[in-house]
């Protein structure tokens, strides 16, 4: 049980990271083409983390259930604001490049409060997500000797913290 505890946040963080790297990707080669990705990406990332909500907690059904309708509705907020931007990006107000940039920063916002609030494996793939955004923002002509890095950096941490730890009372036996 202790190894699958370790396996599931770092094939989770993975995917959630992999995922992030393909849409960085699309959108520096595709600009317009990223903002259809990102839109599903985000439904991928909320079904993840509730998933891996619902995994982690095993046998605490009460606490499970407060903490699942905390972070759904957390995860609707930002499918509010995707909303919005649709609607803003529909009507022409701003490009679908521009709308893609601000989905990968809001998604990058709400994955790292998803660590913060609910599991800390999500903080290094928020971080991660909005050093993506950054990245794509400011440094286009190195884009991917600057995501690569990240991307292990990111596993590392996720590594670290989803490593098990020995309990006091078996390091004392």
């Amino acid at each position: 049980m202790q190894s699958s505890r370790f396996k599931v946040p770092f094939i989770l963080g993975g995917i959630m990271l992999l995922l992030g790297f393909l849409g960085v990707v699309l959108t520096n080669v595709r600009k317009d083409g990223a903002w259809v990705y990102w839109q599903y990406v985000v439904f991928l990332f909320a079904i993840l983390s509730l998933a891996y909500n619902l995994y982690s907690k095993g046998k605490e059904w009460r606490s499970t259930i407060y903490t699942f309708w905390h972070e759904l509705l957390h995860w609707v907020g930002l499918l509010l604001c995707i909303i919005l931007i649709s609607f803003m990006v529909k009507i022409g107000i701003i490009s679908r490049f521009l709308a893609s940039l601000e989905v990968l920063t809001l998604l990058a916002l709400t994955t790292y409060l998803i660590g913060v609030y609910f599991d800390k494996v999500f903080i290094g793939i928020g971080v991660v997500l909005g050093l993506f955004a950054a990245s794509v923002a400011l440094f286009e002509q190195y884009l991917y000797l600057i995501i690569i890095p990240l991307v292990v950096i990111a596993l590392a941490f996720i590594m670290w913290f989803g490593w098990p730890r020995k309990k006091d009372d078996q390091i004392s036996e």
